[in-house]
């Protein structure tokens, strides 16, 4: 039986609800306090991790076809990231988003404390990845998310069905980074 030097046992699969997200600031909200962040944050249904890919060039060297690595702009062509919310009961969660969409698209100014339209974005949203034991094994952080899209909100008279609206955003950053040696040293 083979083990790693870095476990002493063997990995499970990942299970898919083992994550949490954390937010700097939502633009439109009028604090950035703990607890009026989560109305987002305990509120959040699914996030679509972005495909990341970059282009391939190709070299035609005499019957053979040689496959190079197309660098670009770190941040140029990043995909976007979507986010799913469960609508919490006062409607909040959506109209805060809303008002914040709205406000980038006629010009007003959410706040008072910025100079360009393009600075009213979330600072960081990050994704902490746990294990089974709920332990933090990964985040990926993504930076200065501007809103880009929110889907339209479906209410249906009659049923008791879960309401869920979903946002997109375009972001400037991505990073992603395993956390196993921090816990392994807590072992």
């Amino acid at each position: 039986m083979a083990t790693s030097n870095h476990t002493n046992s063997w990995l499970n699969i990942f299970n898919g609800d083992k994550w949490n997200i954390g937010l700097t600031n939502i633009p439109s909200l009028p604090t950035s306090d703990k607890d009026e962040l989560k109305r987002f944050t305990t509120f959040v249904k699914n996030v679509t991790f972005p495909g990341y890919n970059i282009g391939i060039m190709e070299d035609k060297h005499h019957s053979h076809t040689i496959y190079h690595p197309q660098t670009s702009k770190i941040n140029e062509g990043l995909p976007r990231l979507d986010v799913t919310w469960k609508l919490n009961e006062d409607l909040s969660n959506y109209f805060f988003m809303w008002s914040w969409l709205n406000n980038l698209r006629y010009g007003g100014k959410p706040s008072e404390q910025k100079e360009a339209m393009r600075d009213y974005v979330i600072d960081a949203f990050t994704i902490f990845l746990k294990d089974n034991q709920k332990r933090t094994t990964a985040q990926a952080k993504f930076t200065r998310l501007l809103l880009g899209d929110i889907s339209p909100l479906t209410l249906v008279y009659g049923t008791t069905a879960e309401v869920t609206f979903t946002t997109t955003f375009v972001y400037e950053e991505f990073t992603c980074k395993s956390l196993i040696n921090a816990i392994q040293s807590k072992v």
